[in-house]
């Protein structure tokens, strides 16, 4: 595939920003890879070649750069400006004709960047759409008579949603969107004066599909990403103790140790130079990324532990967010059934004996340090 490809990769998120420290969003990680490197794979996948990605500080992405540019022509390229706008407008003289655009925060598997090439091989301009229930904190699509769009917005009620699609954060698009953009100033403006011009071809995704915009976003991620693993692989520098028990998939890395009497209950992730103490329990979709300290007779469920987070002993994490460097003291309890009368934007639910919950735990952020014997809310935003 010949034509570039632009991957906006510097935006910190305000949504998301208590879990950054600062950081793009896009280099928070899961499952052992940042954001951004699901999005470079797939690039791989479908034969992308000319790449430009960008940043805030390329320096937070050498290795990155490094990592990938044997198998793609990829380039840094440092944001000018705010906002996604500001993004857009940087790589004005880096694309000579048609380009594709990406998102580095969304994650999703590689059939759907086949159906955006498959517009681009067509000679068509278009967007992915996707059909998500919840479209309030979205850029959606009205369509139009098929195959068209009738206009692109945001900010739309619940009550107007019907027949809305997602915006899926990749695109076709002519050069002159980004004079568009630079002009307008306004993504969604540039959006509507483009497809006016060029009838912007609606492409419905209906596979899975994240864009990590909360932090309980990381959650679903870890939940399609983990469920996609069909055999375990687990490091020869691992030690695991004779009465630790690991079943279903579970990805375990180099320098891991599992102390006696632990359960690993896939599909789960246990990132490098990780600690899990004796009696400790991890049960599905738990991704610990590394560095990370589970202490004794500990429990954690559908959770994100980015690295070199600490959960002291006697614990129990579920359904649970935990930023970098953060420490959690002993014997602390995150509830994670939300009340009925609390509204949680793109909620985790789950249904038991016939009914509905709403399940979230805590959002714990960058660096930050829970007191032992805490009990926090469900939906509880700690930040240092």
């Amino acid at each position: 595939m010949n034509t570039p490809v632009v991957v906006l990769a510097g935006g910190t998120g305000e949504r998301i920003k208590v879990l950054t420290g600062g950081k793009p969003k896009a280099l928070l990680y899961l499952a052992g890879k940042h954001l951004v490197e699901y999005t470079l794979e797939n690039l791989i996948k479908i034969g992308g070649k000319d790449i430009y990605v960008v940043v805030n500080d390329p320096r937070d992405f050498e290795d990155i750069a490094v990592k990938y540019g044997k198998k793609l022509k990829l380039e840094l390229v440092q944001q000018k400006n705010p906002g996604i706008e500001g993004a857009v407008t940087s790589v004005k003289d880096y694309i000579n004709n048609d380009f594709i655009l990406i998102y580095g925060d969304v994650i999703a598997p590689v059939d759907m960047y086949i159906e955006l090439q498959s517009l681009y091989l067509a000679g068509n301009y278009g967007v992915i759409l996707i059909p998500e229930e919840e479209v309030e904190s979205y850029t959606v699509a009205k369509l139009g008579a098929a195959p068209t769009i009738e206009k692109f917005t945001y900010g739309i009620s619940a009550t107007e949603s019907a027949g809305l699609y997602v915006v899926g954060g990749a695109y076709v698009l002519p050069k002159e969107f980004i004079y568009a953009v630079e002009s307008l100033n306004n993504m969604i403006e540039a959006l509507n004066y483009v497809n006016i011009k060029y009838k912007l071809r609606p492409c419905i995704w209906s596979g899975w599909w994240i864009d990590v915009e909360y932090p309980w976003d990381l959650l679903r991620a870890v939940l399609y990403v983990l469920h996609q693993l069909d055999r375990s692989i687990i490091s020869s520098n691992a030690k695991i103790a004779s009465t630790a028990v690991v079943e279903g998939p579970v990805i375990i890395e180099d320098d891991v140790e599992i102390d006696h009497y632990a359960i690993i209950k896939g599909p789960a992730y246990i990132g490098k130079r990780s600690y899990i103490g004796c009696n400790s329990l991890i049960r599905s979709y738990v991704a610990l990324e590394g560095g990370n300290v589970v202490g004794s007779y500990t429990e954690i469920v559908w959770s994100s532990i980015q690295r070199n987070a600490t959960i002291g002993s006697r614990s129990y994490i579920g359904f649970s967010v935990i930023g970098e460097r953060c420490t959690i003291e002993p014997g602390v309890v995150t509830l994670n059934i939300v009340p009925d009368n609390v509204r949680i934007a793109r909620a985790i639910k789950t249904e038991r004996r016939g009914r509905e919950y709403v399940k979230l735990g805590a959002i714990i952020g960058y660096n930050s340090r829970i007191k032992a014997y805490i009990v926090l809310k469900p939906g509880e935003v700690v930040s240092s």
